[in-house]
């Protein structure tokens, strides 16, 4: 675990509901890309994997213990607050400020919010945050190992209203919440991982941009663009992920009131 002297605060982007699911107490756990170059299991004795040094190119074998504490971006006692799309209504008032994972479907199709206003959630500053949490357990692993507990931890959670007799248990799909349900949370999760990271992604390789596609399975990849160059474009099916499960923490300025009675 890491000391509290050498604990890290950083911003975490969540897109979409998440926000919104964090809030609720409805997702603990999230999964992120392992992004290390050609990243894999490596046949070098006494080591468990292996990938490209980013500057060099040179293989570099290391154990899970090694991965864990030197190339995973968050540690075990870290700390992070929420980036996610907002806007300030009324830069006067800094305490006037929305939150897209809030907004319903008419609230958007009525547009209650000006979409200019939007703001991207890579430049939402500190003082805009209103979740913030630490980081328990850290781990590694493919996307497809996932459990249903965890599919749930994830935000796939029971649909108690629109399960009944006829559907039985029905999970939702986070990035189509009130759209799609599945009936399972493995399902569920999967068809929301299809959406956040099977499309195609740029990226500068050597100075050319290619693309890459990171789904489920080889079965569900993207088709290469008429036009496009199959050299530049990139299918990595069940990829690795760092698994993290987190609390949230009070808000800081929570921390500032009176006790109750005081």
């Amino acid at each position: 675990m890491t000391k509290a002297s050498e604990r890290k605060e950083r911003g975490l982007i969540f897109t979409g509901k998440s926000p919104l699911l964090i809030r609720q107490d409805k997702k603990w756990v999230t999964r992120r890309l392992v992004t290390l170059i050609d990243f894999k299991q490596t046949d070098t004795p006494g080591y468990d994997w292996c990938f490209r040094d980013k500057k060099t190119s040179c293989w570099n074998d290391v154990r899970t213990a090694r991965l864990l504490e030197a190339y995973c971006p968050w540690k075990v006692g870290d700390r992070f607050y929420i980036k996610e799309t907002w806007a300030e209504i009324e830069a006067a008032d800094p305490l006037n400020i929305k939150y897209r994972a809030d907004t319903t479907k008419l609230q958007e199709t009525r547009g209650d919010y000006d979409a200019q206003k939007w703001r991207s959630s890579m430049f939402m500053p500190r003082r805009a945050a209103r979740v913030y949490a630490e980081i328990l357990e850290v781990r590694l692993e493919r996307v497809g190992d996932i459990t249903s507990e965890d599919a749930i931890a994830e935000g796939c959670y029971l649909d108690s209203e629109f399960s009944d007799s006829r559907r039985g248990d029905m999970y939702v799909v986070p990035s189509r919440l009130g759209g799609q349900w599945c009936a399972n949370p493995r399902a569920a999760y999967q068809e929301w991982w299809e959406d956040l990271h099977a499309g195609w992604k740029p990226k500068k390789v050597n100075g050319s941009t290619h693309y890459f596609s990171y789904p489920w399975s080889a079965d569900s990849a993207p088709s290469i663009p008429k036009n496009g160059d199959p050299r530049h474009y990139h299918v990595l099916p069940n990829p690795h992920v760092w698994v993290f499960k987190f609390q949230k923490l009070p808000h800081p300025a929570q921390l500032l009131l009176p006790e109750p009675g005081l």
